[in-house]
């Protein structure tokens, strides 16, 4: 527990020192743009019990 508490802490304090995305590259931007506009089709290929069965298995093959 301590060590999720740390590595969460560090990670929300360095987010705290970003102040907006002005530093990001037009490369990132293009990617956030794409899929802004393509997530909603993707969610559409697989369904709700797909997902859980997937990310199931992910989470078994990590914890091992």
């Amino acid at each position: 527990m301590p060590t999720v508490l740390f590595s969460q802490g560090s990670g929300i304090y360095n987010y705290s020192k970003i102040k907006s995305s002005a530093g990001s590259s037009d490369r990132d931007r293009a990617g956030n743009a794409a899929g802004w506009v393509h997530r909603p089709k993707l969610t559409e290929l697989i369904t709700l019990d797909q997902y859980k069965f997937v990310f199931g298995w992910i989470l078994l093959i990590l914890a091992g």
